[in-house]
């Protein structure tokens, strides 16, 4: 069985530079109307991942098959009139080629880390509402913290604590770090585990590397609502970061999280004031072409606005599927919801036109 494993492994690094899954899609969008559909071409979660955020209920599959990737700038030229979009996840070398048709380029992943350099009342003037709400439980539940290097605490937090949170949050559609993968970076670094009174509720696995402190996973006890609710897993990000502070650290690496700019992960780094940064280690580019403008295609992005990789730099893509001209007050509640260092605006896709609107961010 594992050498069939190894062998599959083998075979999929050979052909994936040259051959993708294509699914042809179609559904209703979440506040949209009428059929959306979309060509995904990928070998990753991504469509799981969008079936979820975008559409209504899953989408109908009406065809998947293989492609060759040299193919594709041909199928989408051929793609029928009623197809409204493709999104196709390709490996680094396949980026270059599709320049006069391709609208927009991102990556899968983002990078999120947080500068604590300066004093501690500027870092807590970029957290946001939920971090402040979560040093107000904090002091309520008298949550503490200690560290710990002692394997039966990793142990616990890796089946108690890392597995039912990660599961509950995302099912089937899960992974998971195995053990061995996890007890490595324990064995360089450390836990720090939230207690309520004497009982260790949830935990944060770190490691150290020169000023950084990379926090790599957080787990919470039995994937407990309630403790979630109590503040424990935002806790662990507290008590990380005050731990970084102390110890004379200058960044705290909240690793990686999904491009939209929605994604709970993203936001959750985002409310502690980290900032957003190309992901140096992705082996491949997200292209999307835009076959119809339409009010649907605006819709798709209202609801997973994205990280796009523009000449400006890094760029939120928006959806605006509002009524009438963009308003000042629209743009301020846009840029409030949005913000992040790192990106130097938005670009809103309107519907029907096709036009975009660049709103800069201030940066403050």
């Amino acid at each position: 069985m594992d050498f069939l494993k190894v062998l599959r492994k083998l075979i999929y690094a050979r052909t994936s530079n040259y051959v993708r899954h294509a699914t042809f899609v179609e559904g209703t969008l979440k506040g949209g109307s009428g059929p959306f559909k979309c060509l995904f071409v990928e070998d990753s979660a991504l469509l799981k991942y969008v079936s979820v955020t975008a559409y209504e209920s899953p989408p109908d599959i009406i065809k998947t098959n293989r492609i060759l990737i040299k193919n594709l700038r041909k199928i989408i030229r051929n793609a029928t009139k009623d197809t409204d979009m493709c999104v196709a996840l390709l490996p680094l070398g396949h980026e270059v080629g599709f320049d006069d048709i391709i609208h927009f380029k991102a990556q899968e992943w983002v990078h999120q880390i947080l500068d604590i350099s300066s004093p501690w009342e500027k870092i807590k003037e970029r957290f946001h509402k939920n971090p402040k709400e979560t040093m107000r439980k904090i002091r309520k539940y008298n949550l503490t913290y200690r560290i710990s290097h002692d394997i039966s605490d990793f142990e616990l937090f890796y089946y108690q604590m890392f597995l039912p949170l990660i599961r509950k949050q995302y099912g089937n559609s899960a992974y998971t770090d195995t053990y061995q993968e996890m007890k490595e970076y324990f064995d360089k670094g450390f836990l720090l585990i939230v207690m309520d009174g004497d009982n260790p509720v949830s935990g944060g696995l770190c490691w150290a590397k020169d000023d950084i402190m990379i926090f790599r996973r957080v787990g919470v006890l039995n994937g407990d609502k309630n403790y979630i609710k109590n503040g424990a897993q935002s806790a662990v990000y507290q008590f990380i970061i005050s731990y970084s502070k102390e110890n004379n650290f200058r960044k705290v690496d909240l690793m990686k999280s999904r491009s939209f700019l929605d994604d709970g992960v993203y936001i959750t780094k985002r409310e502690w004031g980290a900032a957003t940064y190309v992901d140096d280690e992705a082996d491949s580019w997200m292209h999307i072409f835009i076959l119809r403008h339409s009010e649907n295609v605006a819709r798709f992005f209202e609801y997973n606005p994205l990280v796009i990789h523009t000449k400006q730099g890094l760029r939120g893509l928006v959806g605006w599927s509002g009524p009438g001209v963009l308003s000042k007050e629209n743009e301020k509640a846009l840029s409030r919801k949005y913000y992040s260092p790192g990106l130097s605006g938005l670009s809103l896709i309107m519907p029907e036109s096709g036009t975009i609107t660049e709103l800069p961010f201030k940066d403050s």
